[in-house]
């Protein structure tokens, strides 16, 4: 599998078809859970953290497909 491009996917579009997916309280319950997640991971909000965390949040969640 190739790596996620998240320009590319928000470019396509697909980020609304996702949304008709996922009910709004899984939206909600998946927002607030990464919330907390990016919280505790990186309370002071350093960018290149940010950007770690996200690529091993993505990386973690392609290993599972």
């Amino acid at each position: 599998m190739e790596n996620f491009d998240l320009k590319k996917y928000l470019k396509e579009g697909k980020l609304n078809e996702n949304e008709s997916i996922l009910s709004d309280e899984e939206m909600d319950l998946a927002g607030n859970m990464l919330r907390k997640m990016h919280q505790q991971l990186n309370p002071t909000l350093d960018i290149e953290k940010s950007k770690a965390i996200i690529d091993f949040t993505i990386a973690t969640l392609q290993e599972m497909y």
